[in-house]
C-alpha cells in the first residue's frame, strides 16, 4: 500500500525532472513566449494574458535561476520597449489637423494609390527613423526613390478605416507598422538631396532593379512568365495578373510569391551546395552563406519573415561553424524573441504568425506526420543493404526524398491551415499535394536565377537561354496552380453569403453607389467605378462567396456602372436591367456591347416593370425618365424592392426632376426603408418627399467631395426630430440588412459611437 501511495508522487517528480531538462535544453522557448505575452498584455490588458505570463515564469523556475532571470528580463524588456514605441507613435497622432510644411525622407518603395503616390516617410530632420508618417502625395513627374528628400506641404489626418465588409483597412494596416497619422499632401517637390541614413536601402533598391533585369532578360516584357519569376525571386507583386494570383491563392501556394524563410533558405542552400561542391573550407562557406542570406533579405525589402529566416539560418549554420549541434526549437524561439524586441507590432502581422506557426508545427508534428509516410520508403528487412542494385539505391533515395517532402509539407499545412482560415477565410487541402512539387519547382527556378546572375555579365546569350528555360518552368508552375485551383475540393472558402438572405448597401467614394441584394441568385444594384469595385465591393463578394446572376444599372454614370465590366469578367450574369436612354453612349454603350457579347438577357427599364429575384421578392421600376436632357443624375432610375413583406426604396442620385414628378403624380412611393444618394447639383430629400414616402429608416450617402454631395447636418437633425432612424454611410459604414423575426434588422459595419 505504501508503495502504491508513493507512485503518483514519484511520477510527478519524474515529470518535473523531464520537463526541467527540456526547458534547460530549449532555453530560449520560455523567454520568447513570455515576451509575446508581455507585448499582448501592453497592447490590450486582460486577466488571461496575466495568467499566461505568470505561468511562463513559473515554468521557468523548473529550468533554474538563470532561466527564470532570462525569462523575466526578456518579458520586462519586451513590454517596456513596446510601451515606449506606442507612446511615441501616438504622440505624433496628437497633432491631427495641423498643417505641415517640412522636408520628409522616403523610407520605402512608392506605391500607386487611387489619386497619387503613397509611401512611408520619416522627418528628414528627426532624431530617429522610427517616427513615421504615411504620405499621400499628388502625382509627380518622377517617381521618388528610397532616401529621396521631399519638401511637403499638407495636413495631418487620421488613416482611413475600412467602411465595407472585407475591405482593406488602412488604419489597422498602418497601426501595425507603427503609423497612426497620414500626411495628406497637396504639394511635394524633390529637393535633390539624399538622406544618408537610407544609403544602404537605396543601394538595395538599385540592386533589386539590376537583378530583376538580369533574371528576366530574353523573356517577353510584362509577360506572365516574367511576373512569376520576379514574384518568386524578388517578392514583387504581379501587376495586372489578378487571375493568376487567384489561382495560386486557391491552390494554397501563394506563399511562393512572398519572400519568406523558404526563399532565404533556398538561396542559402544553393550557395552552400555550390561552395561545398567547389571544395571551399567550412569556415569560408558558412560565412559566405550568412552574408548571402542577409544580402538577399535586404535586397528583397527586409521583410520580417525574410529577416527572421536570415537570423535563424545564421544561428543554425553558425552552430556548425563551432561544431555545435543546433537545437531547432532554440533557433525558432531566439529569432522570434529578436523580432519581438525589435518591433512588437510584428506579433499581430499575418506574415509573422504564418511564418512561426509553420515552423512550430514542423518542430512539434514532424515525427507524428512522418509515421504516416513511412510506407513510402519501406525497406525489405530480409534484403541486406549491400546487395541493393543501383536501381534499388536510386529508388530508395527518391522515395526517401518524397517521404521527407510530404512530411515537411504535411506539418507545414497543419500549422498554416488554421491561420489561413482565421485571416483569409480559406482552407486549401490542395496545397498538401501541390506544395511539395511546387516548392521543388520554385527551388529550381531560383537556382537558375542565381546561375543566370553569375554568368550574365560574362556571357549574356547563355544567360538569356537560361532565363527562357526558367520561363518554361514558370509556365509549368502557373499551369499546375491553375489546374489544381479549378479541381473540386482543392479549396474551401468561408462562403457566409451563400446562406440566408441580406441586402448590403456599400460606402463608395466620390459620389458612387453600390448595393448587393443577396436574394435568390444575387443582384448587384450599381457597382461604383472600376477601382472602387475592386477596392470596396469585390473583397466581400469574393471572401464570402456571394452569388451574383443579375445586375441593375440605374444611370450612365461612371461612378455607378463603371464596375460592371470587371463584374462580368468574374460572374456568369443571366439578366441585366439598364436604363432606356435611346441612343446609348460612352460607358453605357460599352456595357451594353459586353452584355450582348456574353449573351446576357438585357431588359430596358420602363415604369411599372418588374424584375423577379425569387418567388417572393422582386424589383419594381417606379421612375424611368428615359433619354432626357441634363446630367446623368437626372436620368436615374427609381426602384422599389419588395422583400420579406417590407419595401426598400432606392432613389439613387435622382434630384429635383424626380421630386417634381413625384409631387405632381399619384404614384405610391411608400416604403419602410429609404436608400438615397445625392444629386450633384440639385436639392434632394425634401420634407414633402419624405412625408410621401414615410420611411422608418433612411440610409443616406454623405461625401465632402466632390462639392454638392453633402446635405449638411441640419437635414439629418430634422429626420431624427421626426422620429426617423438614420444610418449615415460615412459614419456607420456599410448598412447590412438581414431578416429577423419581427421584419428586417439593420446591422451597421461600424458603431458610430
Amino acid at each position: 500500500m505504501a508503495a502504491r501511495s508513493q507512485l503518483p508522487a514519484a511520477c510527478l517528480s519524474w515529470s518535473k525532472i523531464r520537463l526541467g531538462k527540456w526547458i534547460r535544453r530549449q532555453v530560449m522557448v520560455l523567454p520568447a513566449l513570455a515576451s509575446v505575452a508581455a507585448v499582448l498584455l501592453v497592447d490590450q490588458w486582460s486577466w488571461q494574458l496575466c495568467l499566461a505570463l505568470f505561468a511562463f515564469l513559473l515554468l521557468a523556475c523548473l529550468g533554474g535561476l538563470r532561466c527564470l532571470l532570462l525569462t523575466l528580463l526578456c518579458s520586462v524588456a519586451s513590454g517596456v520597449l513596446y510601451h515606449e514605441r506606442l507612446a511615441r507613435e501616438y504622440s505624433i497622432a496628437a497633432h491631427l489637423g495641423q498643417r505641415v510644411e517640412a522636408p520628409f525622407t522616403v523610407m520605402d518603395e512608392v506605391r500607386s494609390g487611387r489619386e497619387g503616390w503613397e509611401v512611408m516617410v520619416t522627418p528628414t530632420l528627426g532624431p530617429s527613423t522610427q517616427d513615421r508618417l504615411y504620405l499621400d502625395l499628388p502625382w509627380m513627374e518622377t517617381k521618388p526613390l528610397v532616401g529621396d528628400v521631399l519638401l511637403v506641404k499638407g495636413r495631418l489626418v487620421a488613416p482611413a478605416k475600412a467602411m465595407n465588409p472585407a475591405a482593406w483597412d488602412q488604419q489597422d494596416w498602418l497601426a501595425r507598422r507603427g503609423v497612426h497619422t497620414v500626411l495628406d499632401a497637396w504639394d511635394a517637390k524633390p529637393t535633390g538631396e539624399v538622406d544618408k541614413r537610407f544609403l544602404l536601402q537605396r543601394w538595395a533598391w538599385y540592386a533589386r532593379g539590376w537583378i530583376g533585369e538580369r533574371i528576366t532578360a530574353g523573356l517577353e516584357p510584362g509577360g506572365q512568365d516574367e511576373k512569376v519569376i520576379r514574384a518568386m525571386f524578388l517578392g514583387e507583386r504581379p501587376q495586372g495578373a489578378r487571375e493568376m494570383v487567384e489561382d495560386f491563392r486557391k491552390s494554397g501556394t501563394i506563399h511562393v510569391f512572398a519572400v519568406s524563410g523558404l526563399h532565404v533558405m533556398m538561396i542559402g542552400g544553393f550557395v552552400a551546395f555550390m561552395l561545398r561542391l567547389l571544395g571551399v573550407p567550412r569556415k569560408v562557406w558558412v560565412l559566405a552563406v550568412i552574408a548571402v542570406m542577409f544580402f538577399y533579405a535586404m535586397v528583397t525589402g527586409m521583410r520580417p519573415p525574410a529577416m527572421r529566416a536570415a537570423v535563424m539560418g545564421s544561428l543554425v549554420i553558425g552552430a556548425w561553424l563551432f561544431s555545435r549541434k543546433p537545437v531547432l526549437g532554440n533557433g525558432v524561439a531566439l529569432s522570434a524573441l529578436v523580432a519581438v524586441l525589435w518591433n512588437g507590432h510584428m506579433i499581430f502581422m499575418p506574415g509573422f504568425q504564418l511564418s512561426f506557426g509553420v515552423l512550430v508545427a514542423i518542430v512539434l508534428t514532424t515525427s507524428l506526420v512522418h509515421r504516416c509516410f513511412r510506407w513510402i520508403h519501406y525497406m525489405d528487412p530480409f534484403l541486406p543493404r549491400p546487395l541493393y542494385s543501383r536501381y534499388q539505391e536510386c529508388s530508395l533515395w527518391t522515395r526517401r526524398q518524397l517521404s521527407g517532402g510530404l512530411t515537411v509539407g504535411g506539418s507545414a499545412w497543419l500549422g498554416s491551415a488554421p491561420l489561413m482560415f482565421w485571416h483569409f477565410g480559406i482552407v486549401t487541402p490542395a496545397s498538401f499535394l501541390l506544395g511539395v512539387p511546387l516548392v521543388f519547382m520554385a527551388f529550381f527556378i531560383m537556382s537558375l536565377c542565381c546561375v543566370s546572375l553569375c554568368i550574365g555579365s560574362l556571357w549574356p546569350q547563355a544567360s538569356q537561354q537560361l532565363n527562357r528555360l526558367n520561363g518554361l518552368q514558370a509556365a509549368g508552375a502557373r499551369g499546375m496552380a491553375a489546374g489544381l485551383a479549378d479541381a473540386p475540393g482543392s479549396h474551401f472558402l468561408h462562403k457566409e453569403w451563400q446562406q440566408g438572405e441580406r441586402v448590403v448597401v456599400y460606402v463608395m467614394p466620390e459620389g458612387g453607389a453600390c448595393a448587393y441584394l443577396g436574394i435568390g441568385g444575387g443582384t448587384l444594384l450599381d457597382a461604383g467605378d472600376r477601382d472602387a469595385f475592386y477596392q470596396e465591393v469585390w473583397p466581400s463578394l469574393n471572401r464570402y462567396g456571394a452569388p451574383v446572376d443579375s445586375m441593375i444599372a440605374t444611370h450612365a454614370d461612371s461612378q455607378h456602372c463603371g464596375g460592371f465590366l470587371p463584374l462580368l469578367e468574374r460572374y456568369q450574369i443571366q439578366q441585366a436591367l439598364v436604363p432606356d436612354e435611346g441612343q446609348s453612349r460612352g460607358l453605357l454603350r460599352s456595357l451594353l456591347s459586353e452584355l450582348d457579347t456574353q449573351g446576357v438577357t438585357t431588359l430596358r427599364a420602363g415604369e411599372g416593370q418588374r424584375l423577379a429575384l425569387d418567388a417572393d421578392s422582386w424589383i419594381e421600376v417606379l421612375y424611368a425618365p428615359g433619354n432626357v436632357g441634363g446630367l446623368a443624375d437626372d436620368r436615374c432610375l427609381v426602384l422599389r424592392l419588395h422583400w420579406r413583406g417590407k419595401t426598400l426604396l432606392f432613389l439613387g442620385d435622382s434630384g429635383f426632376e424626380f421630386e417634381q414628378w413625384a409631387m405632381q403624380g399619384s404614384v405610391d412611393l411608400s416604403a419602410d426603408i429609404l436608400v438615397l444618394g445625392k444629386h450633384r447639383e440639385d436639392l434632394s430629400g425634401s420634407s414633402a418627399l419624405l412625408e410621401k414616402i414615410s420611411p422608418k429608416l433612411v440610409i443616406a450617402s454623405e461625401h465632402a467631395f466632390p462639392e454638392g454631395e453633402s446635405r449638411g447636418e441640419a437635414w439629418y437633425a430634422s429626420l431624427e426630430q421626426q422620429g426617423i432612424q438614420v444610418h449615415r454611410l460615412d459614419k456607420s459604414g456599410a448598412a447590412i440588412l438581414e431578416p429577423a423575426s419581427d421584419g428586417i434588422k439593420l446591422r451597421a459595419f461600424h458603431d458610430p459611437k
